[in-house]
């Protein structure tokens, strides 16, 4: 059970890493992404889905003889799919700069109000 557990939260934040990492790199980046208390959101959670996803995986290898006993054919396919979905989902999330719509023709992305100087 501790491999399903690493390999599901090391393959949903690494894919959620690539998500955000791309649209944030997009020309014109989506409005979340200007939001601290977002973007900070989805760092914990990438954080924390890398440092659970370790640690079960390192509890997978200290009783690795018990646990693979105990991998089935559901848990076997669910492995496999998560991490296909890891290793060919990544590059698509990176190629693709996140998600969204386009960027409207006219629309650069910036405040329309002008900054204002420091006196």
């Amino acid at each position: 059970m501790f491999a399903l557990w690493s390999v599901v939260l090391l393959s949903a934040a690494m894919l959620l890493f690539a998500w955000a990492h791309a649209a944030h790199r997009r020309p014109v980046p989506p409005v979340w992404t200007r939001s601290e208390t977002l973007v900070m959101l989805i760092c914990v959670a990438i954080t924390c889905g890398f440092g659970f996803g370790v640690g079960y995986l390192a509890a997978f290898l200290l009783n690795l003889r018990a646990q693979l006993g105990q991998i089935g054919l559901v848990e076997g396919a669910v492995i496999a799919g998560a991490l296909a979905l890891a290793v060919l989902g990544t590059p698509v999330l990176m190629a693709h700069g996140g998600s969204g719509p386009a960027p409207r023709p006219g629309r650069t992305g910036t405040p329309q109000h002008p900054r204002q100087k420091a006196a």
